[in-house]
């Protein structure tokens, strides 16, 4: 390349030489020519224009000459520094190339090593110039020959591009390489080398690596997905027909029960008729029965003539009066759950009404037990029907004598708890057990399960007032311990100021409401 660049200064000199010896000859022939055969010149004209001649066209051919050829060489060195110049800069780039750049002679003999290649493969310049090219390839992989296939594929084309291959180390690792060959010839067109770019490219291969398995991954999960899906969907249909036959047959199922719930709460109106007629129907002639003993009781020596007699009128009396009383109960269970409960409310005093029951009973007793009233000398009145408040309070002291055949005091206390007055009925009996705590309540429901006896009953009283007991808007409940007694317990709600005596309906539910 250097005697490229200074072939032009040269031919240059060269040529001026012929010039200015033609241009000599040319000048000294004219000059003959004019001086014998056009002007006739003197010795001193001959020597005048000979030195003009001479000395200024010789002058100025040489001046200009040498300007023509000053102007050649510099513009030979200029483009000597331009070239130069534009050398340092490639090499500058080739030397800070992150990929290896190596020029190889035409045997594969590395003969430069740039900073690129020092970062690829871990060798530093003079560890591998000098060397095969193939000490860059492992050797047990088709990498030698892949070096054997870029030396002939650029022998062919004179250049080889993107071919992948693998590389080694100084650290023995193997790596992927990308790598573009160029033939480098002279101006005559002979082989002076070869010079390779090698890329790393094992992790962009590792990275598309791992993106084709993301990728197929991605696929398979779609696919996956897509089963799911119509899996799902099976299911889906095939629940929503199940729904759609359990809706229906729910349908049926609750419009049957609504029929049979129409059915039962017409038998249960009947039902309620027919206990109200019959009660009706039978309280009647037990009333004139027990007029009728009352009647032949009140006569004199009805019983002087035959203790058998006396006995069975005892009897038809005892039985009598508890016919009555089941009456009685009857009509009232049908009056709640018919919602047939009238209240006459009006302030009522409870610590009055308490001991009028209590001697009432007390009177009728035979058995032998003691009755306490405790009572607050502040009690204030209740807002109660009078009649409904003494039921409550005599089937709770009559309970409470009931299940104390043995005798034993019975304890009726009243105070006052906020905005109501608690009534509580205390006796010294057995006691209840748990399990009969539960259903104490219940109508028809007795603890013993008897009917016979001292505690003999219908298990009604209980039922009653708990359903009186709440259409006054209070509440009832029982404590018991077994072989100390039971506690029964109601509130009833004080009179407020300004309020009226009233005649109304309760509001009373019943177990089927």
């Amino acid at each position: 390349m250097k005697q490229d660049r200074e072939l032009p200064v040269s031919k240059s000199v060269r040529v001026l030489r012929w010039i200015v010896i033609a241009g000599i000859i040319v000048a000294v022939v004219g000059y003959q020519c004019l001086k014998e055969f056009v002007f006739h010149f003197g010795s001193t004209e001959r020597m005048v224009y000979g030195i003009v001649l001479y000395a200024g066209v010789g002058s100025l051919v040489t001046w200009l000459a040498l300007t023509w050829v000053s102007n050649r060489i510099a513009a030979g060195e200029q483009a000597k520094q331009k070239v130069v110049e534009e050398e340092r800069y490639i090499a500058s780039v080739v030397s800070a190339s992150a990929d290896a750049i190596v020029s190889l002679n035409p045997r594969g003999i590395i003969a430069s090593w740039n900073r690129g290649a020092e970062l690829v493969f871990g060798y530093k310049a003079e560890e591998v110039l000098g060397q095969h090219f193939s000490k860059l390839a492992p050797g047990d992989s088709l990498g030698i020959g892949d070096v054997e296939h870029l030396i002939t594929e650029s022998q062919g084309k004179g250049y080889v591009m993107g071919l992948e291959t693998r590389g080694l180390t100084k650290d023995g690792r193997r790596i992927l390489l990308e790598v573009t060959n160029t033939e480098l010839r002279d101006c005559v067109g002979n082989v002076q080398g070869y010079s390779a770019v090698a890329r790393d490219i094992t992790e962009r291969k590792e990275a598309d690596e791992w993106r084709k398995a993301s990728y197929e991954r991605i696929v398979e999960a779609e696919r996956e997905i897509r089963q799911i899906n119509l899996e799902l969907e099976e299911r889906i249909a095939h629940r929503t027909e199940s729904l759609r036959l359990a809706y229906t047959k729910l349908k049926n199922t609750n419009e049957q029960l609504r029929m049979a719930n129409a059915q039962l709460q017409d038998l249960d109106r009947m039902k309620s008729e027919f206990v109200s007629m019959v009660s009706h129907a039978l309280r009647a002639p037990v009333t004139n029965i027990n007029g009728a003993i009352e009647l032949i009781s009140q006569g004199e020596n009805i019983y002087e003539e035959d203790d058998e007699r006396k006995e069975l009128f005892e009897i038809v009396q005892t039985e009598s009066a508890r016919l009555s009383r089941l009456v009685q109960g009857v009509l009232a269970v049908s009056r709640l759950e018919g919602g047939k409960l009238e209240l006459r409310q009006e302030s009522v005093d409870m610590r009055a009404l308490s001991q009028k029951v209590i001697q009432n009973i007390d009177y009728a007793c035979t058995i032998g037990h003691s009755f306490r009233l405790s009572c607050t000398d502040d009690l204030p009145c209740v807002w109660a029907d009078p009649d409904y408040a003494e039921e409550i309070l005599i089937n709770l002291v009559n309970n409470a004598v009931k299940y104390s055949p043995n005798g034993g005091e019975v304890e009726v206390r009243l105070e006052k708890q906020g905005n109501y007055v608690d009534v509580s009925v205390s006796d010294q009996g057995s006691g209840i057990d748990d399990m009969d705590l539960e259903r104490i309540f219940e109508r028809f429901y007795r603890a013993n399960g008897s009917d016979s006896g001292p505690t003999s009953g219908y298990g009604l009283g209980l039922y009653i007032s708990k359903r009186l007991v709440e259409a006054h808007g209070g509440k009832i409940e029982v404590r018991s311990t077994l072989e100390r007694g039971s506690t029964f317990s109601f509130l009833l709600p004080i009179t407020k100021k300004g309020q009226v005596s009233r005649r109304g309906r309760g509001t009373v539910k019943g177990p089927n409401n």
